[in-house]
């Protein structure tokens, strides 16, 4: 990872810390003294989900953690998928750098672990 990623990322886990936290305080009550108390059924709701794995969270809630995941999705260079151009050149990721290897289409189909893209 560069360092320029490595801030990309930092920033994003800001902003969606920033707005988680914009939210919390704006569903919070005010209290005189400057702090803010959360409401018992957010709290209670909250606490539910922070304790449940991921795989049992219910589908609005799994779909709301992706949103959150498309996030730092779209700060993370795609890689050059695997494919084959003009049934010939096989591009490939390898050792952090870009590995062009040269196979002829069947011996590609051979290898048994890709399917043919239409």
């Amino acid at each position: 990872m560069t360092p320029e990623l490595r801030e990309r990322l930092a920033s994003v886990q800001h902003e969606i810390w920033a707005h988680w936290m914009r939210y919390l305080f704006y569903k919070c009550v005010k209290n005189e003294d400057g702090s803010a108390t959360i409401p018992a059924p957010l709290a209670e709701r909250w606490q539910r989900q922070m304790s449940t794995p991921y795989s049992a969270l219910t589908d609005q809630e799994r779909e709301s953690d992706r949103h959150q995941a498309d996030k730092v999705l779209a700060v993370i260079p795609a890689p050059i998928p695997d494919m084959v151009i003009d049934g010939y050149v096989n591009y490939a990721i390898a050792s952090k750098a870009i590995r062009i290897e040269v196979m002829p289409f069947y011996a590609w189909l051979a290898a048994g672990d890709r399917e043919p893209t239409p």
